[in-house]
């Protein structure tokens, strides 16, 4: 285009000016389509940008709003008897009964330490180092049923981060109670059925395992039959 208007102006002594007014106007009107036709396109490039950045954006970064969306969890008094409690939410001001026994997660601390006194066991059957990171459920018993338990992780036995029913859940078992004669000041009230009892169960933290973000479930079975007492959610 530069080169095409060089040319008319060498040669514009050569020709009438109303000619060489024409050629001007003409090729400054092809300049101003030439020019506006890329501001089309920016500008459409933009509006493209604009309308695609949403999904770009929700397809790089998937929703986080972690929590629990399941069914409202049960709460007050149930007997497995009577209740399915097979994957089933109960609340913390759930009381269950199941065999006899009639159980309350009533507390949970998503970072816990092991007491010196308490011997641990892992699912191996090796010791615990008590500097193990751990999470902790309390656990109170107000009757006890048949069966003779080794302690508090008889009753609460897992913990699970996420959907119980994903495979991309983060699961932990709870660490055992050591048996030693009549167990610990923890374990004894259970084992001699002196009820109530409180104890308290512990969770070894899993590598990646981040139990702020529900939600998070304690899973309760029959220290007798492993009958479901139902999954307490601990952290919505």
């Amino acid at each position: 285009m530069h080169t095409h208007v060089t040319t008319r102006k060498t040669a514009k002594y050569a020709v009438p000016l109303a000619a060489v007014v024409l050629v001007l106007s003409g090729c400054l009107n092809n300049e101003d389509v030439t020019k506006a036709e890329p501001a089309s396109s920016e500008s459409q490039e933009q509006q493209q940008s604009s309308e695609s950045s949403p999904d770009d954006d929700s397809n790089q970064q998937p929703d986080e709003s972690a929590g629990y969306t399941g069914p409202e969890p049960l709460t007050g008094q149930l007997d497995c008897e009577t209740d399915d409690l097979a994957d089933t939410v109960i609340s913390m001001d759930a009381v269950v009964t199941c065999d006899g026994w009639t159980v309350q997660l009533t507390d949970f601390q998503a970072e816990a330490t092991i007491p010196p006194d308490l011997e641990l066991t892992d699912t191996n059957l090796d010791p615990v180092d008590p500097e193990t990171p751990v999470a902790s459920a309390t656990i109170v018993v107000t009757t006890a049923g048949d069966g003779n338990p080794d302690g508090y992780s008889d009753i609460a036995y897992i913990l699970i981060q996420g959907d119980p029913k994903s495979y991309t859940s983060s699961v932990s078992h709870s660490f055992r109670e050591d048996f030693a004669g009549p167990g610990t000041s923890q374990t004894q009230c259970l084992r001699l059925a002196k009820v109530p009892c409180t104890g308290t169960v512990y969770f070894p933290l899993e590598d990646g395992m981040d139990l702020s973000t529900g939600p998070v479930i304690v899973g309760l079975h029959s220290p007798l039959s492993a009958g479901s007492m139902g999954s307490v959610l601990v952290v919505p």
